[in-house]
């Protein structure tokens, strides 16, 4: 769908295939080749109340394991997926309809902290949304080094589902406190 809506698009559009999303699968429109998803609309994968998480790519799947190991202990988050990274056309809209539930953002990436587009998101959700949030953002990234090609090493610098669980757990203990 993303596909389809960039190529309707009169701007130069970047599409990054990431080969770690190769085997994943999900629904298609059945019989509808040419469906489109609206560029700059993310979407809310899970509804949650106690901490928002915004990913995007590889990220979604982890988030939603992470999301899922917390559920037991009662924290519920509250997962959105960015889909597009248009700094400038986010769709804010979601993203705050979320802050003003939950008070807590958790970003997780899957990039180096030094090349990814998380802190400036920060910069621009605690200027849009302060008076929303409990807490400071957390941010979860790959460690900054050159990506390994060594799956072992890979996995390393990667952020784990378990790190990311514990960032959840920790946004949304600041909603109890």
């Amino acid at each position: 769908g993303l596909f389809n809506t960039a190529m309707r698009l009169d701007d130069p559009v970047l599409i990054v295939e990431h080969g770690m999303l190769y085997a994943e699968e999900g629904q298609v429109p059945a019989g509808d080749l040419d469906y489109a998803i609206p560029y700059g609309k993310a979407r809310v994968v899970q509804e949650g109340s106690d901490v928002t998480v915004l990913t995007y790519l590889t990220g979604v799947g982890k988030c939603l394991q992470a999301a899922e190991g917390l559920r037991e202990a009662g924290v519920s988050a509250e997962i959105v997926d960015l889909r597009t990274l248009d700094y400038t056309g986010m769709d804010y809209e979601t993203i705050g309809a979320s802050v003003r539930k939950t008070g807590s953002v958790l970003i997780v990436e899957q990039g180096p902290r030094s090349l990814t587009l998380g802190g400036r998101l920060a910069d621009e959700i605690q200027g849009r949304f302060f008076d929303y949030l409990d807490c400071p953002i957390g941010h979860v990234t790959a460690l900054d080094v050159p990506l390994p090609v060594s799956k072992v090493l890979e996995d390393a610098v990667l952020p784990s589902v378990a790190e990311i669980e514990a960032q959840m757990a920790l946004g949304a203990r600041h909603m109890f406190e």
